[in-house]
């Protein structure tokens, strides 16, 4: 393989960079989400559910940040 191939790739696999705090709770609530629909038999159910996790993130919100 060609030197500067395996520098894009080894570039690729790493990632763009670390992501910000904001990100990463983005992202976990989005997935808590798409998770407790795949588990909800009904749609009121996941609204229930939904509303507890967001009742847990806003009560987390004045946290500090940990190190990741």
């Amino acid at each position: 393989m060609d030197k500067s191939f395996r520098e894009v790739v080894r570039s690729a696999q790493r990632g763009t960079g670390a992501l910000t705090h904001a990100q990463r709770v983005t992202r976990m609530y989005r997935r808590s989400l798409r998770l407790s629909l795949d588990w909800a038999v009904e749609r009121e159910t996941f609204y229930i559910m939904a509303a507890e996790i967001r009742g847990k993130f806003d009560e987390a919100k004045a946290l500090a940040p940990a190190s990741p």
